[in-house]
Order: C-alpha cells, then structure tokens, then sequence
C-alpha cells in the first residue's frame, strides 16, 4: 500500500518521464559496454533493466534479444517474435531465425530467414551467408548491396542450369554476384525457383527492398525532412523537387548518425532542409524512382479551399443503392477477414467495390483476383500505390452514383450495419455522412471515448453491434465530422463535394476531415449512429509512418480550415455521445449478467498493489462458485463518485456522481441481486459508497488490508518511512499535522476512526490476514470479533535452499522499495558493504523511489518493475542466496515474502508486523531487532544459516 502511494498510477509528468528515459539509456549504454568487453551476463542484467524501464522502445528490446541470444535462445526467440510482429527489420528477421535455429525449430528458423531475404538488402559479410547456408541447405537467394544477385547453400554446388530466374514471370538471365540486367527494379517479384520450388528467400519483393520512408513538410518558407529506405539502409537517397511546370531541384540530404525516429527500429534517416522555391502550385518531393516522400505532395503557399459544395437539398431524395467501397493495400489476413465480414453482412443487392492500390502482397492480390473471378467484388487494380484518398475517389466514381459506404480494409462489421447507416443518413434532408461507434475512432470510440481500446474478434464485434442496436436503436448524435474508418456517404452530397483531395493529401490522413469541412460550411450535417458498432483494427496500412502523416494532416487542415481544431475541442468537451456510450455499457452489463445467479459487491481503490492482487482472487473465486463479482471503484480525484466493473472487462461508462446519482446506482445494483458486499477498501470512496449494505439491505464483510482504517497515513510510518510506534490519538493527530494525511485531508483522526468503527462494528465478519494485525486492530478497536484467514497457506511445504557458510553472498531484495519498504537501509547496508569491502552484493528484484543511490553504491543492482505474472521467473533468474525484505513498518501479511520463499529463498527481515511472524513461525529465515545498524545487519547476513 505504501509504494501504491508513492509510485500512483496516473500519467507520468514530462520531468518524470525524461528521468526514466534517461535512466534507460545509461542502462542501455552500460549493456553495450559490458557487451563489447565480453560479459553477456553483465550485459544482459543491464539491457534487461534498460526494458523494464522503456518497455515500448525497440532499440532496447532488440539489444536484449541480441545479448540473450547466446545464454537463452527460447526467451531471446521470443522477443525478436514480439518485435517482428511490428517491426519489419533484417536484424530482427535474422535474429529469430538463430534463436529458433539453437532451439532446434529448423521449419520455423528458415521462414524467418525468408522473411530477411526476400524483403531486406543483404549486408555485405559472410556471418549471415554461413547462417543461410546452415538453416537452408536446399539454397537460398537475396540482393546484396549494388543490387546484386546473390545465391547460396546447395545452388553453387550443383550448378544454375536447374535454376529459373524470372522477374514478374518474365525469364531473366542471371548469375551469382553478378548486377541484375538493367531496369529490373521496375519489376515486383525477383523468383528464384530450382527444379520448379521456390528457394529461401524467393520470391524478392523488390518494392520492399525499395519502399521509401520519411516524412516532408513545410516550414516557414523551407521544405523539411527525412527520408531512408528501411529496405536497404545503407542506400542514400538521391531526392528532388518537383514542380507542376516540370522543373525539378535536386536537394542534399545528410546522415543523422543517431536513431531520431520514433517507431522506427534501427533507422538511418537522412535529413534535408532547403530554402522553397517560388511557387503557387503543390510540389512534390520525389527519390530516383518517382517515390513521394511520404507527406509530399506539399504546398507551399495557401491552399486553394477546394471546390464549394453546393448546398443540401430541401427535402430528403430518394436512395439510389449503396456501394461498399473497400481500398485494400497490405495485411493480407486483416483485409481478407474484412471482406468476408462485409460479403456475409451486406444485403444481397448491395455491390462491394475492392480497390486494389498496388499491394505488395501477392498472396493478398491472388485472393482479390479469386473473389472477382467468383464475382463476390468488383475489382478495381492500380498499377502503382496512388494512396488512400485517391483509392477512395476511384472507388466513389465506379459507384456510379450510388451512395457509397466508405470502409478501412482493418475492420470488421455485423448484420445490418449497412442497413441501419443508410436510414440514418436519410433521417434529414441536411446529412452528408453517419458513422458508427468503434473501439478505435477517435470521436467515436468506444468503450473509453477518444482512445484505442483493444480490438475484438468478429463474434464478439457481432456481439456489440446487436447489443448496440438494442441500446440506442435509431438515434443520432451531431458530429463535427466522420471518421473515414466506416462512413456511408449519400449520393447527392458526393454530387456536392466532389469526392476527396487526393492532390493534397496524398497518401492519406485528414481527407475526410477536409470533405467534412467544406460540407458543413455548405450547411451539410454528419451524424454518429451509435446503434451501429464496426470494429477497427487502426494504422494497419501506414505502420510507424502515421504519426508524422497525421501530424501532416493537421497542419494542412489547420490552414484550410482554421475553425477546426476548436470545433473538434468543443465536440470532446461537450461529449454528445456520452449518453449512448452508457446506455451501450449498460446493455453489455446487463448481458453479462449471470443467469440465475447472485452477485458480491467488492469495494476497492483503484491503485494496484497487494489490494488489487487480493481482489482478483477473491473475483476469480466468487466467478468459479458461479457468483458475479461487482467491483465498485471510486472516481478521481475527488471523493464524489464510483464506478462499477466485473472480471469480465471495464464499462468505463458506468460512472455515478453521488448523492445525484444514488437511485440509479441501487436500481442498477438491485437488478444483480447481491447477497453482500465486501469491503476491501475505502481509499478514494465517497461516503454514500459505504451506506450500499444499508441502502441495498444486505449484510456487509471487511477484509482488512492495512491500516488505513485508524491511520491516516495508511501504514504507521511518519514522513521518513520509520514506525509510527501507534501514538494515543492526540500522537496521532500531531503526527498527521507534521507528516500528512495520505487518506482524506478533510477528515480528521477521530472522524476517520469513528466512521472505521460503525462499518467494522456492523460487519458479519472482519477478516485480517495474521495474528500481529489482528493484535493491532483490536488495540484500537475494542471488543472486534476477527476472523483470521491467510491469503497464502505458509503450512504448505517449501523447497528452501540450504545457506551454508560460502562466501560471497549474493541478496535479493523484492518489490517496489519507498521510504517504508526500507530504501535507506538498503542505502545503508550496501555502503557499509563497500566501506568494508564485505563479500555481499545485492540485487533489487523491482524497483524504488530513488534507483540511482542505490546503483550508485556499487552493491546494488536493480532490475526495474516487473509484471505480477513475471516475479517467479525473474527472482529465480538472479541465483541469489537469500532474500531480504526491509520493511520498517508492520503488514499485514507481505506477499512479497510469499514470493522469495516460492523461489526457494530464506528471508531476512525485521521484527515487526507479518512478515517477522510469519518468518519466525516457519523458521525458513532469520529475523532481526527492529533499529540495527547497517553493520550489523550485514553481519546477520554473512553469519546466517538454515
């Protein structure tokens, strides 16, 4: 409880945050120094602190795979998996491929080396041909720096007159190390086939070996950017502007040595900046072979505001058939789930129109031509990616005047979702577009508004849709603009508008927003229909180029429209759609209702910790015996709401302002049939939270954590982490003046106590973990009847091993150290092992308020925060001999002593609380006077035994 309160589990302030960035990249730096002096464990240690600290950064993930590699291929072939789900690099292909080559998975290692032939330029050093040759003995192909060929593995043995060497099936003639015959790269697919099979590494995939990343933009008066090829990062690209007029420019670009690209993994950007020149038109920003920079084209002066709309007609016309148009590019699973989604949902006179924007994927553009020849699509086919607006246009002009329903190729939509947009865009003369809800739509996001949430499967998209239909029917909200995810567009606003700007916004972002713009300035409307729901997938197609293309959209919007930033500000202050949302929460609520069942109401904080570890089980428990567990969380910051949950998932959405709110709140709770309610605790709690046993006339249990219920500052300690020493109540009042009230500043000592009295008094049971807690609540509240129950059974036998008199001794301390978990004992006891140069090294397993001191010592390392589910394993992973927890204040129980001796520790710790109980009632540690000196105490830990 004590390092919930210090840690929180809010947003991290900027200072905050660039104090951890900086911490993992000195941990990062020391890995590659212990790397480059050959210590892989050191190594490792450190690069395994640098992700804990920055779990989301690649750079550190990819050192840690790479430095595990040797020792532990199986955890370092899991990593280099998880990075390859989201980042397509050569290192990161071959990687696996070791990884799975060491654990014995040949089928598997050879896909990935595929992976890194066919779509990667090929360093010029023979370590990773003597790789291809192990893993794919047959033969295998890539392209080498200079766009050279080259073969491998069997093929120079048995000579090429078996070979087939074709570029887009057309025959070319090749040999091994020798340049590709002139104008290759204008093909797609470079096969190499022996005896009618593919290689490893065939077919190439040219354009990913060419495909251009960046990002261009206008900025006072200059033209700005980056550009690499993540293909071939050893290429330089040779890049121009392009003017309507046909004068181009060549600009000078220059190698940003360090990796500046957030998202990018190993990037090697070149920069640019160059005065613009004079020019009204857009200009374009163009490498050797025609490829725009993404965020080209750009404009350097103001942009024309586009063709006007005309204005909406006085009377609703009649609908003309609808047309689902789908621009498809990649993710050959997500897109071909897509359509098969729409191809069953859609009615049977509806068309389905499939622009395909030059895919990379032949399995993808194979499938596409499967469902024409079936005549399932219309199929439109670019023979070059032109970008989505201009998909989109293409596929509004094959409508052929029909209204169009607008959808991502990364979603996945229910029965009647064309059915029910189509009536709402036509429930007034005035509506351009309506859209629905989505776990991923800005605006329209649901279940947490204006977020990502997770997306779901198609049964459970499915599932929504109908539950959303049944929540808010037919009903329409005003929005600002659609969401082009999903949008149904009507026929005559199409005829309006003109479609969207390809011209300016190339390859996507922002063009719906500008459509959006000039239809409402016409006096056209846009409509959410949260009685539909389509899942999204998001950022499918644009990968870690959508930041700096969303960043793009907003700064041309802003020029062609200046109102809109502040009309979209206004939109998510105002929140039109909050009541829909409720109503969808409710729906899903009440669905997962347990049929025939009871409920138990556990009132929690919302802060993590033992608490929230304790509550999971106790909800996991109450689900097994066929009982809904209902959590009731408080609403921050201020002490004046609650918010419901079940272990099934979050209904963020069913919040209540109390006392307004109180008689929906019971009604709703009413419905579940409650038997009781638990109190776990009541940190954050309005006060009308804790009358719901009166209210719902249901008994009420308390189970007691820690000691938040007659100490204001929760666990007996004053402002330096020391043991209060449980004053009288004038103490206690003088302590709290002097040291904070971490509770509820507006309520004083005696209030706190006298409301903890009347809710233990009135409970049918009051459970405390051990006999300590019990002792001290029962000094403070007389005449208590205590039920004593252990979270964790200590009769159960434990394997501890042996501490014999070897030396040195390596101590692991677990959990998250603060000022009460012992931070300046740690501090102490590791100086004083350095002054006295003692055998004693130290390991924090977690983490603390004050890393830096502690490694500063030179006896301490300290891992970083670990995941509940990763505590085992990580603890067993420091072969440590003992453990020692030193928490100056009492607890109630102290799972983390659970923890060390599940990892087969002996533990030291002080005579205070549970865990010197619990230590001295099972002899598997050693337990220490309360005060001792730090040489002391590390004389204790050289002396052990057991």
């Amino acid at each position: 409880m004590a390092d919930m309160l210090h840690e929180g589990h809010d947003r991290l302030d900027p200072a905050e945050e660039s104090h951890i960035e900086a911490s993992a990249a000195a941990a990062w730096e020391r890995g590659q120094a212990a790397l480059a002096a050959g210590d892989g464990a050191m190594a490792e240690r450190w690069l395994d602190r640098a992700n804990r600290l920055a779990p989301h950064d690649p750079l550190f993930r990819l050192a840690l795979a790479t430095a595990t590699l040797p020792r532990d291929p199986a955890r370092a072939g899991e990593i280099f998996a998880e990075l390859a789900a989201t980042q397509d690099v050569r290192e990161v292909w071959l990687g696996l491929a070791t990884a799975h080559w060491r654990c014995g998975a040949a089928v598997d290692a050879a896909i990935a080396l595929g992976h890194a032939l066919s779509r990667h330029v090929t360093p010029a050093d023979t370590g990773w041909m003597r790789l291809a040759d192990q893993l794919a003995p047959g033969g295998w192909c890539a392209v080498g720096p200079g766009e050279k060929l080259l073969l491998g593995g069997a093929l120079p043995r048995t000579g090429f007159g078996k070979l087939r060497i074709t570029l887009d099936e057309r025959a070319l003639r090749a040999r091994p190390d020798s340049r590709l015959p002139r104008g290759w790269t204008a093909g797609h697919w470079l096969r190499v086939a022996r005896d009618g099979q593919d290689v490893c590494g065939s077919p190439i995939d040219i354009r990913a070996l060419r495909r251009l990343a960046g990002r261009v933009a206008w900025d006072e008066g200059e033209i700005a950017g980056w550009a690499w090829y993540p293909g071939d990062p050893l290429r330089v690209p040779v890049l121009r502007v392009r003017m309507a007029q046909g004068e181009t420019r060549r600009l000078i670009t220059q190698h940003a040595v360090n990796n500046p690209i957030p998202g990018w993994l190993l990037a090697r950007p070149h920069r640019f900046r160059v005065c613009a020149p004079t020019h009204a038109g857009p200009l374009r920003v163009t490498d050797a072979d025609g490829q725009d920079v993404p965020g080209s084209p750009i404009m350097p002066a103001a942009i024309h505001p586009g063709s006007p709309f005309r204005e909406p007609p006085k009377s609703t016309p009649r609908a003309r058939g609808t047309a689902i148009v789908v621009p498809v590019y990649a993710d050959c699973v997500g897109s071909l789930a897509c359509l098969e989604s729409v191809l069953s949902a859609r009615p049977r006179r509806v068309r389905v129109i499939v622009v395909d924007d030059a895919t990379p994927e032949p399995a993808l553009a194979a499938a596409l031509d499967a469902l024409a020849a079936r005549r399932r699509i219309s199929l439109i086919r670019h023979a070059t990616n032109q970008g989505f607006p201009a998909s989109a246009n293409a596929g509004f002009a094959a409508a052929g005047g029909r209204d169009v329903l607008l959808l991502n190729s990364d979603t996945l939509v229910g029965p009647d979702f064309v059915e029910r947009l189509r009536n709402a865009a036509y429930s007034a003369a005035d509506i351009a577009t309506a859209c629905p809800l989505s776990n991923d739509a800005t605006i329209l996001s649901y279940p947490a508004a204006v977020s990502r949430n997770p997306m779901p499967d198609l049964p459970e998209t499915v599932r929504l849709a109908a539950l959303a239909a049944r929540a808010n029917g037919t009903s329409t909200v005003p929005i600002p603009t659609p969401v082009g995810f999903c949008m149904f567009v009507r026929h005559d606003a199409l005829a309006a508008g003109g479609g969207f700007r390809a011209d300016i916004f190339g390859p996507g972002y922002g063009e719906e927003n500008d459509f959006a713009m000039r239809a409402r300035d016409a006096g056209w409307r846009h409509v959410a229909v949260p009685g539909v729901f389509v899942a999204h997938a998001g950022e499918a197609s644009f990968g870690a180029m959508a930041p700096a293309l969303r960043q793009r959209a907003q700064a041309i919007l802003a020029r062609l429209h200046p109102t809109y930033d502040a009309l979209i500000a206004a939109h998510v202050a105002a929140d039109p759609l909050a009541p829909a949302r409720r109503r969808l929460d409710l729906a899903r609520w009440r669905a997962a209702r347990v049929r025939g069942g009871r409920a138990v109401l556990l009132v929690t904080h919302d802060h993590g910790g033992g608490v929230e570890k304790a509550v999971q089980a106790r909800a996991a428990a109450l689900r097994r015996a066929g009982q809904r567990p209902i959590l009731l969380r408080p609403t921050p910051p201020t002490r004046t709401g609650i918010r419901l949950e079940d272990d099934g998932g979050a209904y963020p959405n069913l919040r209540f302002r109390l006392p307004d709110d109180l008689p929906a709140l019971l009604r709703l709770l009413h419905a579940e049939h409650p038997d009781r309610m638990e109190i776990h605790h009541t940190l954050g709690h309005a006060p009308q939270s804790l009358q719901l046993p009166h209210l719902l006339g249901i008994p009420h249990d308390v189970i007691v954590h820690d000691y938040a219920w007659f100490c204001p500052r929760i666990v007996l300690s004053d402002s330096s982490g020391r043991y209060c020493g449980e004053p009288d109540l004038a103490g206690c009042v003088a302590c709290v003046k002097t040291h904070g009230n971490r509770y509820d500043p507006s309520l004083s000592v005696a209030a706190l106590r006298r409301h903890s009295a009347t809710l233990l008094r009135g409970a049918t049971e009051v459970t405390v973990a051990s006999a300590d807690s019990a002792t001290r609540l029962a000094g403070h509240f007389r005449g208590l009847r205590l039920a004593l129950r252990a979270p964790d059974d200590d009769a159960a036998p434990v394997a501890i091993q042996a501490l014999a008199a070897s030396r040195p001794r390596h101590v692991a301390v677990i959990g998250a150290i603060g000022p009460e978990k012992g931070l300046d004992i740690l501090c102490a006891v590791a100086r004083d092992a350095a002054r006295r140069d003692l055998p004693l090294r130290f390991t924090l397993v977690g983490h603390s308020t004050d890393d830096e001191a502690l490694l500063a010592t030179g006896k301490i390392f300290v891992t970083g925060e670990y995941r509940p589910d990763e505590a085992h394993a990580l603890i067993h992973a420091q072969q440590a001999d003992l453990a020692f927890l030193p928490s100056l204040v009492p607890e109630t129980w102290c799972f983390t002593l659970t923890e060390a001796w599940a990892a087969g520790l002996g533990t030291v710790v002080f005579d205070i609380g549970a865990q010197g109980e619990r230590v001295r009632r099972t002899g598997r540690g050693l337990v220490l006077p309360l005060g001792l000196p730090a040489a002391a105490i590390n004389d204790a830990l050289l002396a052990a035994r057991w």
